[in-house]
């Protein structure tokens, strides 16, 4: 038989204390989940398609007087979109490293024709400068924005171009996915020693690690 509750009123207040709690507990999951993707994570599976991932894709240094495109693997990948003032922001604290950093540039399918054609020629010049001249100046004709061979591109060949971006943020999600991650841009891919770790949407602690890491000598 059921037991009769002797104080009602203080049963009821901590039943009403029990839910209060569990309703705090999921609501800050989202932001211990931000956190968590903020900071480090090792890439613990998958190393080896990461590595292949990064280097097939349309990268380039951070800054053109950096890294040559035939360079040696550099200890720093940026993940960073077209139309992405976050991304940006983190572009310029990857500058403030000590390092070579290199980025790949990728958007989401489907975009605007505009959006693809920018993203089709930035992965094929892949430079720097012409990243910085388009997001100055995105109506401006891309093939007068830097002196490389400039060509008019045809339609397989623009989709070709954008596709290759495209396919190479496919790969490096996969990875991040058999990791237990959602990738996302921007997002921060770094060596230490043999040891891959990412970060999505870098704050200051992922920064943190990337120095402490590469002081180690990552």
């Amino acid at each position: 038989m059921a037991q009769i509750v002797q104080r009602p009123a203080m049963y009821f207040a901590m039943l009403a204390l029990a839910a209060a709690c569990a309703l705090a507990g999921i609501a800050s999951m989202p932001l211990l989940s931000a956190r968590l993707l903020a900071g480090p994570q090792v890439i613990a599976v998958n190393k080896a398609d990461l590595q292949a991932a990064l280097v097939d894709s349309p990268w380039f240094a951070l800054e053109d007087a950096g890294l040559p495109l035939d360079a040696d693997m550099p200890k720093v990948w940026l993940l960073s979109e077209l139309h992405c003032p976050t991304c940006q922001q983190v572009e310029a604290k990857a500058k403030a490293l000590e390092t070579e950093v290199a980025v790949l540039i990728t958007s989401p399918r489907g975009v605007d024709r505009g959006t693809q054609r920018a993203l089709a020629e930035i992965s094929r010049r892949r430079s720097a400068q012409v990243l910085q001249d388009w997001r100055a100046r995105p109506d401006r004709p891309l093939p007068v924005l830097a002196g490389v061979q400039d060509v008019d591109l045809g339609p397989a060949a623009l989709a070709g171009y954008a596709e290759w971006s495209h396919a190479s943020f496919d790969r490096l999600a996969e990875v991040a996915a058999a990791n237990g991650s959602v990738l996302k841009a921007p997002a921060l891919f770094w060596r230490r020693g043999r040891e891959w770790r990412m970060a999505a949407n870098p704050g200051e602690e992922a920064f943190r690690a990337v120095r402490q890491d590469l002081k180690a000598g990552g």
